[in-house]
């Protein structure tokens, strides 16, 4: 049979996010309870040798699964697509600072603890806008709101506008750079900074 794997296996993801909660200690709780993650683990893996053909989205997603288990079925890479409603906006150069949105989940796997940094960085040079599901503690939610526009979670259908104020997206995402909100962006003309 065919296998969709639309995220990098759990086992690469659970290695990420203790590395990144080992160097940024209170930013983000837990993952989950470890037993029930090996479970997960066991079965997707078991799910992969069974596979006829594993359908992956990117490169990162097919590399990851062949290197948790080389018995896995052949992956083949099918990146996703969008519906292609974006508006182009017309951007006209202007004398004013760099508008950089941002736009994932608030969490350690898409690399928002190294945004402030960014920021501080870029001094004046440049307006940060961040929008998204938050799954960070408060303090490192505090800080990131010291550095940023943070607006939280939005419906899509106002993505536009935002699209619109951009000067370019940012998506600084340790587990995967090929997002939908990549190919909104492009088509909407904004250039994209990603892993």
């Amino acid at each position: 049979g065919i296998l969709e794997q639309p995220s990098a296996p759990r086992r690469v993801l659970r290695a990420l996010f203790q590395e990144e909660q080992a160097a940024f200690p209170g930013w983000e709780a837990e993952s989950g309870n470890d037993s029930q993650i090996d479970l997960f683990i066991e079965r997707e893996e078991a799910e992969w040798r069974q596979a006829g053909l594993i359908l992956a989205p990117s490169m990162f997603v097919a590399d990851a699964v062949r290197n948790c288990d080389a018995r896995s079925g052949p992956c083949a890479i099918v990146p996703y697509g969008m519906d292609g409603g974006c508006r182009r906006a017309n951007r006209q150069c202007r004398d004013e600072p760099l508008r950089v949105l941002i736009v994932a989940t608030v969490c350690l796997l898409k690399g928002i603890q190294y945004v402030p940094p960014v920021v501080s960085g870029l001094g004046n040079g440049a307006v940060f806008r961040l929008i998204g599901a938050d799954r960070t503690l408060p303090r490192a939610t505090a800080e990131l709101k010291r550095h940023v526009q943070f607006l939280g979670q939005i419906p899509r259908s106002e993505m536009h506008r935002h699209y619109a104020w951009a000067d370019v997206l940012l998506l600084p995402s340790l587990s995967e750079g090929m997002a939908t909100v990549v190919l909104e962006a492009l088509a909407s003309g904004l250039p994209v900074v990603t892993t």
